[in-house]
């Protein structure tokens, strides 16, 4: 499975509970006034977007990239939009599930 695949079937009805649980259903830092949804399609597939972090070179001149994987979360009010790592999310969704929350805060 790819990590695209892995990332956007997931669903996406628990994955907003989850970030609203996370977030305490915070207000849009933008409006002020609106909630921030996860994006995703009518076939139930979170949105997720894939760019490339570069980080500054050693000594050498050696630079990395590094692919990171994100979900889009939206204002409903004003449609400012965040991103937010989906490697990180779905980890901390699943150490919840399990029993672990806090494991590595």
């Amino acid at each position: 499975m790819s990590d695209l695949e892995f990332y956007s079937n997931k669903n996406p009805l628990e994955y907003v509970a989850f970030f609203n649980k996370r977030t305490k259903k915070s207000l849009c830092p933008i409006c002020n006034v609106g909630k921030f949804v996860l994006l995703h399609n009518d076939e139930d597939k979170l949105a997720i977007i894939k760019s490339a972090a570069f980080t500054a070179g050693d000594e050498e001149g050696d630079d990395s990239v590094t692919n990171l994987w994100s979900y889009i979360i939206v204002c409903k009010h004003c449609c400012t939009q965040q991103l937010i790592n989906a490697k990180s999310f779905v980890q901390k969704y699943e150490d919840e599930m399990a029993g672990n929350e806090g494991a590595e805060e």
